[in-house]
């Protein structure tokens, strides 16, 4: 089973004050790191959901256009699917969730059918893995 990463980094981040995919940490652009951790991870395969900045040029993921990112992040993941359907799981983060690690995503690209990716800045390593429901 193939994995891709999906950033979801179209906001606007009008309660952050600007778009949070262009501000940098440890002089690293949030949306650059996204990338490298999710590459980290063992996923050479990535797209990063652009909107209220412009990734254009974007190193290291296909860049995806959301015309309708101030709609909400409901549109982003529904601009990614023509480039995600292919895929049998995809894991997919915000550029909010700052400690997400390598390690969870090293772990479901080994392990790829089991369970679906959700980010959780609350939680101890940024995300959570839930295991899929027999049929």
């Amino acid at each position: 089973m193939t994995v891709a990463g999906l950033v979801l980094a179209a906001g606007a981040g009008r309660r952050f004050g600007g778009p949070k995919a262009l501000v940098e940490l440890d002089g690293e652009r949030l949306v650059n790191r996204a990338v490298r951790v999710l590459g980290e991870g063992g996923l050479t395969t990535r797209y990063v959901v652009q909107g209220a900045a412009d990734l254009t040029g974007l190193s290291g993921a296909e860049v995806v256009d959301n015309p309708d990112w101030a709609e909400g992040v409901g549109l982003s993941l529904l601009a990614s699917l023509p480039v995600v359907l292919g895929f049998g799981l995809v894991a997919a983060t915000g550029i909010g969730a700052l400690v997400i690690g390598a390690g969870i995503l090293s772990m479901m690209a080994v392990a790829a059918g089991i369970g679906v990716f959700r980010g959780k800045p609350d939680h101890r390593d940024g995300c959570r893995v839930v295991r899929r429901r027999s049929a």
